[in-house]
């Protein structure tokens, strides 16, 4: 018992104010009896007044809606007038009324950053304008919240209405519809993840591993008699939260699949939990503070066809506000502007040509090639970047790719960087290089590398990648930089993983 430091809760809570079509607790009657359920919520409140083991945090996961009994509400600040436990939360649908929870919690003095709500947007009950104001009236007033879905086809069009409305900072999770009868289409799952990038980890579960799993060591589901659980799907029954002997125990699961976001956010060694942090029991996500963003350009902010999609356009004017962006893109700045047309002016600079250009305020720093090539390149077509009459750049088109590696192999390779995609060869000196550019930009500019965000598509970012605090893949990228990144997130979703 001393090793948990998150519980889950679940009372006796059947029913619901909500009749959704794909739930059954929304056809049960909202008028049943609920003394039971607010005896057994009193005694686990009393037991948490006398936990002894360290901080703890505490969401409460009822079948059916708790929010809109006030017992619920009063329970939440009793809870969080205890100074071991750093934080509560609640899965509802926020059909309360968020203004009079606000003003009980006035009332009651209670320190509402400690309060957390993971709430469900349910679009056959609720308009997507009055749920999105609610969040934002919580977030308001210092409450952290997810909002999320399910990720019904149908309702694709209210889901991403509400992406748009919700700050960009807001967690949008969409839980994979669980008894479709029919499998997601290919458009169906495209658009899910672009909506929430880690809608993969949901739609695939994972492979239960109990060695590799904190529940039943750092996390304990206990019902509304007090059985203890590793997590709520487990079954196995490992002890009574309220019987004096049971002080030790060992984790037990028989399942081979952890089908639900609470189950496999408990497995320690997968990306998801890595990349929610601390905030994986809220589904909120630990959002890292950075100083600067670093972005490549091709592949990363534009997409197949070389645009960039409006969404990473709002986001980017969003975060362009808040701290510095910049460019390290093996494109010259003449090329980046066009690539980028407006967007270019929401970037202060940055890493151009592969590291042969540095932009930074007013300043403008060029590494030359020490040693300009001699060869004739018979067939390709060379163009050459220059300032100040030194050339320090040569890009080389050849007719076909097998030209374009033999020149890469005949070119000195201590003398250059090289880079060859296609048939295009790219030549810069060799001091210079993006993860070069990187570093020595921050340098000039006094930003720490620790607190530096960098997000490319190919393994050819990952050497800037791999120097910065902060690594991302977006989604599309390659799949060897995808397993080597931190984080793997499209630019829009930056904002909910950290704190821009």
């Amino acid at each position: 018992m001393s090793t948990v430091r998150s519980i889950y809760y679940r009372g006796s809570l059947e029913h619901c104010n909500y009749t959704c079509s794909y739930c059954p607790f929304g056809r049960k009657s909202v008028s049943a009896d609920t003394t039971e359920d607010q005896e057994a919520l009193d005694r686990f409140i009393s037991r948490i007044g006398g936990w002894k083991y360290g901080s703890l945090r505490i969401l409460i996961i009822p079948y059916g809606e708790a929010m809109i009994h006030r017992y619920y509400r009063e329970g939440i600040m009793r809870l969080a007038a205890m100074p071991h436990v750093i934080g509560v939360s609640c899965q509802t649908n926020l059909s309360f009324s968020v203004s009079r929870f606000l003003d009980e919690a006035e009332a009651e003095q209670a320190d509402v950053s400690k309060f957390r709500f993971w709430a469900s947007y349910h679009p056959e009950m609720v308009g997507v304008g009055e749920f999105a104001s609610k969040v934002e009236m919580l977030r308001a007033a210092g409450i952290g919240v997810c909002a999320g879905a399910v990720g019904d086809p149908s309702a694709k069009e209210q889901i991403r209405k509400l992406r748009q409305l919700l700050d960009p900072s807001v967690y949008l999770f969409v839980n994979a519809m669980q008894g479709l009868r029919k499998p997601l289409s290919e458009e169906d799952i495209r658009f899910f993840g672009e909506i929430d990038n880690l809608f993969d980890y949901d739609r695939r579960n994972a492979k239960a591993c109990l060695d590799g799993c904190v529940g039943g060591r750092e996390t304990l589901f206990i019902d509304r008699k007090g059985d203890m659980y590793a997590c709520p799907r487990s079954g196995i029954r490992m002890g009574n939260f309220y019987d004096d002997s049971t002080s030790d125990f060992q984790p037990f699961c028989l399942r081979k699949v952890c089908d639900c976001y609470i189950a496999f956010s408990n497995l320690c060694d997968t990306p998801l939990r890595r990349m929610m942090g601390d905030g994986a029991l809220w589904r909120i996500p630990e959002r890292k503070k950075v100083e600067a963003v670093f972005f490549d350009v091709d592949g990363t902010l534009t997409d197949a066809q070389g645009r960039i999609p409006d969404r990473t356009v709002s986001v980017l004017e969003y975060m362009a506000k808040r701290l510095p962006l910049y460019l390290s893109t093996a494109l010259p700045v003449s090329h980046a502007k066009k690539r980028l047309g407006n967007v270019f002016g929401l970037f202060s600079g940055g890493v151009f040509a592969d590291g042969g250009l540095l932009c930074y305020g007013e300043t403008i720093e060029c590494v030359p090639i020490a040693n300009p090539m001699t060869a004739g390149f018979p067939g390709c077509r060379v163009t050459r970047y220059t300032r100040e009459g030194k050339v320090f750049k040569y890009a080389v088109l050849a007719p076909n790719t097998r030209e374009a590696v033999r020149w890469l192999t005949e070119l000195d390779e201590e003398a250059y960087q090289l880079y060859q995609e296609g048939r295009l060869l790219t030549v810069v000196d060799s001091k210079a290089s993006k993860k070069n550019g990187l570093i020595t930009l921050c340098a000039r500019l006094g930003i720490s590398l620790r607190e530096v965000l960098v997000v490319g598509n190919t393994m050819h970012d990952w050497p800037m990648m791999s120097v910065a605090g902060y690594s991302c893949a977006v989604m599309d990228a390659e799949e060897k930089l995808r397993k080597l990144s931190g984080y793997v997130l499209n630019p829009d979703s930056i904002p909910v993983f950290f704190d821009i």
